[in-house]
This record gives structure tokens, sequence and C-alpha cells, in this order.
């Protein structure tokens, strides 16, 4: 009979340990879902931080072409007014150097 009871008691014992180590493999278990949870939700958070970031630099891309654009026209038309301003500043001095030989033969 006693040696029953010792096997018994052993077997509880086992049974006991086995229990506490199946309850602590399912609290890690649980720590890890919950840590992967907050990671999984950190990353949807940076992946949408991304995307807004890359609407950003595509908005900005397409600003700067139009800025571009703008600053090649701005240009052009700087030289455009160079040449009439400088064909209107010889036309000018022609016209005056005329004026002026014309007016020297009438006195000659």
């Amino acid at each position: 009979g006693e040696g029953g009871g010792d096997g018994l008691m052993d077997a509880t014992r086992q049974m006991e340990a086995g229990t506490r180590s199946l309850e602590s493999s399912r609290r890690s278990a649980q720590e890890s879902e919950e840590l992967s949870l907050g990671i999984l939700s950190q990353l949807h958070g940076q992946r949408e931080q991304i995307l807004r970031t890359k609407g950003t630099l595509h908005d900005t891309g397409s600003t700067m072409d139009t800025a571009r654009r703008i600053l090649v026209s701005m240009h052009r038309r700087v030289l455009t007014n160079r040449i009439v301003l400088w064909t209107m500043v010889f036309l000018l001095l022609f016209a005056n150097l005329a004026v002026v030989y014309f007016k020297m033969l009438g006195k000659l």
C-alpha cells in the first residue's frame, strides 16, 4: 500500500510541475502575441507615414517642375526683352547719327 501512495504523490507533483510549465508557456505565448500586435501596429503606422511622405515628395516634385518651367519662361522673356531693348538702342543711335549726318550735309 505505501509504495502506491508515493507513486501517486510523485505523479501529482509531476502533474503540478507540468501544469506550472504549461501556464508559464501560455503566459509567454500571450506576452509574445501582445508584443507582436504592438510591433504590427507600429509597422502599420510607419507604412502610413512612408506613404504620406511619398505623396508629399510627389507633390513637391510636381511643384518643382512647375517652378522650373516658370523660371525657364521668365528667362526667355528676359532675353527677348534684352534683344528688343538693344535693337531699339541701335535703331535710335542710327537715327540720331543719320539726323546729325543730314544736318551736316545741309550746312555744307
